[in-house]
């Protein structure tokens, strides 16, 4: 007898990103090999890495300091090794780390292309919540940001109805 747990309690764009590299000839579940397991998370991991790269280049206006903490994400062997798992913390980071790369960029834009961008961050959060619960924390993440940033309510709720919207599908 089969036992299957049902992950009513995960949302599913996760579970979709994880089983997007999984080859079409696999059949059945013994079909797998732990190469099909991981290969979207070796994928996620150098988004990551380039994610985090162009953080820490935004955040000290450095290029060297991106690529410093780019080069600890991809050599410390506790990132290295967790980064390989079929995880959907895996999914979670590239889209925290994309949110506040865009919440970062909103800044220094010009002002016509701003509500695009908060927009395009505010979509990503909502899809950070359908990863996993703990998702919506991005949410709280961005208006904490926004606010600490001095935007007003309207600019907060470009990126907050987004995310709402989104997030609430699951």
């Amino acid at each position: 007898t089969r036992f299957v747990q049902p992950y009513l309690d995960h949302p599913p764009f996760g579970a979709l990103i994880l089983s997007a590299f999984v080859s079409d000839n696999v059949k059945t579940f013994s079909d797998l090999t732990p190469f099909d397991f991981r290969k979207a998370s070796l994928w996620l991991g150098i988004v990551s890495g380039f994610l985090i790269f162009l953080l820490g280049w935004q955040v000290f206006n450095n290029p060297f300091i991106g690529l410093l903490a780019a080069s600890i994400y991809g050599t410390v062997p506790t990132f290295v090794l967790l980064s390989r798992y079929a995880l959907l913390e895996n999914v979670l980071n590239p889209l925290i780390l994309l949110t506040l790369n865009l919440l970062l960029f909103s800044q220094k834009i010009n002002p016509s292309y701003f509500r695009a961008i908060l927009i395009l961050a505010g979509v990503i959060s909502g899809l950070a919540a359908l990863t996993k619960i703990i998702g919506w924390f991005v949410l709280f993440l961005g208006l904490i940001l926004l606010r600490y940033w001095k935007f007003n309510l309207k600019e907060l709720l470009f990126f907050a109805v987004p995310s709402i919207l989104i997030g609430l599908i699951y």
